[in-house]
């Protein structure tokens, strides 16, 4: 089965949205390298939007590259590339969210945990192209995010 970028993108934007219609002071970036804008702070953010129930995967989905061809960074990558200051990963069935405002320290734990593992490469198959990224048990990461559920106070 392909994966199709364009519905990948309608799903991610219904996250998207449901984040702006939720904090009234996050506002979309209008920019290529951060998804939205969190006022209170003027800090940058990138939003993961994952569709799994948590209950069925212990893990993030922490993508590596967004295109397989041109190898352009994506996930926590892309946002340290960007100099983004906030990485929100979140459930949006479990209306639960992850806030990573340490992109830098969270790669560190990814990257060495690839590295002990020997983790690979998992394709996510898109039209004509692949995503590639791995899968990082939550709990690895538990020291560097923050767990707030839809509505409670972003930090």
């Amino acid at each position: 089965m392909i994966h199709k970028f364009k519905d990948s993108l309608v799903l991610g934007d219904r996250g998207e949205k449901l984040l702006l219609d939720t904090y009234s002071y996050l506002k979309p970036a209008n920019c290529d390298a951060h998804d939205v804008v969190d006022t209170r702070y003027n800090s940058t953010v990138e939003i993961k939007t994952d569709y799994y129930p948590m209950s069925k995967t212990p893990n993030f989905f922490i993508e590596k590259y967004s295109d397989d061809y041109k190898f352009k960074a994506g996930g926590l990558d892309r946002a340290a590339i960007h100099k983004t200051d906030i990485f929100l990963y979140q459930f949006i069935n479990d209306k639960t969210i992850f806030w990573f405002d340490d992109i830098p320290k969270a790669l560190v734990i990814v990257d060495k945990f690839v590295r002990e593992h020997n983790l690979q490469l998992i394709k996510i198959p898109n039209k004509g192209y692949n995503t590639l990224g791995y899968k990082i048990p939550r709990y690895i990461l538990s020291d560097v995010f923050k767990e707030i559920k839809l509505g409670d106070e972003l930090i």
